[in-house]
């Protein structure tokens, strides 16, 4: 069985609570606007019961999901393809680009497996950036291309790899 947490508050709450109610900067932040405090409030001073108009349901907007982002859904899904994902994060993952002998001296199992769990952590960020908004998975790409541009920018030694980077920002 969960324990339940103790949620019974002591003496120092009654302290805390009157040092809000004296407290002006808070007395002005703080705004009640429910119903029940309005009528409450108005019963001390013997006002008539206040009328407040009825309350109309809520009117639903029809969207559709698919037809505004349809091509960007499509396109994340082949990004976060688990079988051949567009979105493998090489910077973070290079030795799935490993040209010689997996089984060589050279190549370490261990670094594989961790550059494998730093991808396998930031993939669901970007899928939560992303599932949070739209304008929120664009700047986290963003922030992604810049940062593989620098990357890029320093890592191209040869004249054909500084040509095509060159080539791609369209310079």
């Amino acid at each position: 069985m969960v324990s339940q947490p103790n949620l019974e508050f002591g003496p120092e709450i009654l302290e805390v609570e009157k040092t809000l109610h004296s407290d002006l900067i808070f007395k002005s932040l703080v705004v009640q606007r429910s119903r029940g405090y309005v009528k409450q409030s108005q019963q001390p001073q013997g006002s008539a019961a206040t009328l407040f108009p009825e309350r109309a349901a809520p009117q639903v907007v029809p969207y559709n999901l698919k037809a505004t982002y349809g091509r960007l859904l499509d396109s994340v899904e082949r990004a976060f393809n688990k079988k051949k994902p567009l979105f493998v994060l090489g910077i973070h993952y290079p030795l799935a680009y490993w040209q010689g002998d997996k089984n060589s001296a050279d190549f370490q199992k261990w670094d594989e497996g961790r550059q494998k769990q730093v991808v396998i952590l930031i993939r669901p960020l970007f899928l939560k950036r992303f599932e949070s908004s739209a304008e929120a998975f664009q700047g986290s790409r963003w922030r992604l291309l810049q940062k593989l541009l620098a990357w890029m920018t320093v890592h191209a030694e040869s004249d054909h790899e500084k040509h095509r980077l060159e080539r791609w920002k369209g310079v």
